[in-house]
């Protein structure tokens, strides 16, 4: 019913579009012009292909030159895109009056740059680790929950689910826009960790600020008390891990010791250990290709699409291109 409805709209369209040809012909050959004179005449048509040449030429040209500033330059690209997938949603929440986005923009940027000043302390806290973890892990989480779902009511949409089951006509709009908070936030995230990862200290550990034997039921990271599963049910609890030199961590302290780089040492005796083994499913650490094209995809379409088009409309102001 859906397919014949849309097929006589269009019936009536083509109907309208020829009676419209015909009329304008009518009077414009009793002006002594036609429509299609007009159209000639009218300097938007002409630059028309211009422009779409100019933006095709700029699209083309700019994946060559970021491919070779990738590939020269590598640092700088990375930190360039970050910037700019910061900034960008930013200033376009603000520009479009998008004040969910932006709320969300702020919570996130606010704690983050919080828990960035705290990785470039020097003595850096013997918590700070823990807490970078904690909080990527988390968003983490809540981002493939939000993407997952966005996915699911998106899938409902194209497969016609949605009228079938009468559901409400915004879920397309809340499908997209679970997607992007869940693509967007995701990589923003795992980015920002590596970014943690890289600026805090890596010498930590017990033994360095007491030096003094590791008591039995002392983290030998954060130095706090370590508690059974089954000692107290209404204190929030944490597994314990145990490395094969019998040195004792919370989960979370020995995966922040991971993300800084130390997955093969303990934090307390130094002896070389496998950690990484250890430590399985951690979220920024993949070897999907797909993931990986994925996530370059996302930062290109936010960052570099944008600024194309932006120099784009530019080229086109000073060559009078309209």
């Amino acid at each position: 019913a859906e397919y014949m409805g849309r097929s006589a709209l269009i019936m009536s369209l083509n109907d309208g579009l020829v009676e419209y040809v015909a009329v304008n012909e009518t009077l414009g050959s009793l002006n002594g012009t036609s429509l299609h004179d007009a159209m000639d005449d009218d300097p938007r048509h002409h630059g028309a292909p211009a422009a779409s040449l100019l933006l095709f030429a700029m699209l083309v040209g700019a994946q060559f030159g970021l491919h070779y500033w990738r590939t020269k330059q590598p640092k700088s690209y990375h930190a360039v895109t970050l910037v700019g997938f910061w900034l960008i949603p930013g200033c376009i929440s603000v520009y479009l009056s998008f004040y969910r986005m932006l709320f969300f923009w702020l919570c996130f940027t606010g704690v983050s740059a919080y828990l960035l000043y705290k990785a470039q302390q020097k003595p850096l806290n013997v918590k700070t680790p823990r807490q970078v973890y904690s909080w990527f892990l988390w968003i983490y989480r809540a981002c493939y929950f939000v993407a997952v779902v966005g996915y699911v009511l998106w899938m409902f949409e194209f497969f016609g689910l949605r009228l079938l089951l009468s559901l409400p006509d915004f879920f397309p709009e809340l499908a997209v826009s679970a997607l992007f908070y869940g693509l967007y936030y995701g990589i923003f995230g795992r980015d920002l960790a590596e970014q943690c990862a890289e600026r805090m200290a890596t010498s930590l550990g017990f033994s360095k600020r007491s030096g003094g034997r590791l008591p039995h039921n002392i983290c030998g990271l954060c130095g706090d008390e370590l508690k059974r599963l089954d000692e107290d049910s209404t204190a929030e609890q944490e597994e314990i891990m145990t490395l094969p030199c019998s040195h004792l961590y919370h989960e979370f302290c020995l995966r922040g010791w991971a993300i800084v780089g130390k997955k093969d040492t303990c934090p307390y005796c130094s002896e070389k250990v496998e950690i990484k083994s250890l430590l399985k499913n951690n979220p920024w650490e993949t070897r999907s290709l797909t993931v990986a094209n994925l996530m370059d995809s996302v930062r290109y379409l936010v960052v570099w699409v944008p600024v194309i088009i932006l120099l784009a409309q530019g080229m086109f102001k000073v060559f009078g291109i309209q």
